[in-house]
């Protein structure tokens, strides 16, 4: 029976009641959109899908009148398995298989590369430091300034000839300093 149909009911047991049936009709929505979406969608997480639809629901609720929960709830549900399909098929794409990743290249020095370098550039410094003034400043406005022999002996006040001798036995002398550490190789001019 009723509350409305009882004298005795208050209005606060009315609204208990109408909530009642609102809850039960809700959860009878529920159960009927779980097993529709299930028939239509392969997805593991059918519930989720509900759950988000019914959040939606309430969100919109809040915002407006909602005229028929059922159509709404059906299409944002079906909205929302789009969605879902559409990022799963990204995410997809863009996932790599672990086996390629150490197969993918970096034009990145390794962190022993690195290291074997900053030995090889204290080694190198050494050697600079130990070249007499001259030969050391011309290699220096050779190598890092790039400047040409003509204009490194201008401002030495030497000769282009004895400018390429400075920068040739300083050349020497770094080459030397890295084969006896054991680093080997030539100094290259950039």
């Amino acid at each position: 029976m009723a509350c409305a149909d009882r004298p005795s009911c208050t209005p606060d047991e009315d609204a208990n009641v109408a909530r009642a049936r609102d809850d039960e009709r809700l959860a009878a929505l529920y159960n009927r959109l779980v097993i529709a979406i299930r028939l239509r969608w392969r997805g593991g997480d059918v519930e989720d899908v509900v759950q988000d639809a019914f959040l939606r629901l309430s969100m919109a609720e809040s915002r407006v009148k909602v005229v028929d929960r059922a159509a709404f709830l059906y299409v944002t549900a079906l909205n929302l398995i789009r969605d879902r399909a559409r990022a799963e098929a990204t995410r997809g794409a863009l996932l790599v298989d672990a086996d390629h990743l150490e197969q993918v290249s970096s034009d990145l020095p390794s962190t022993e590369q690195i290291l074997a370098a900053r030995e090889e550039l204290a080694i190198v410094d050494a050697a600079i430091a130990e070249l007499p003034v001259n030969a050391r400043a011309a290699f220096m406005m050779y190598r890092l300034d790039n400047l040409p022999h003509a204009k490194i002996a201008e401002e030495l006040s030497i000769s282009v000839s004895m400018v390429e001798k400075h920068v040739r036995r300083a050349l020497d002398h770094c080459r030397d300093r890295l084969a006896q550490a054991g680093g080997g190789g030539p100094v290259r001019k950039g």
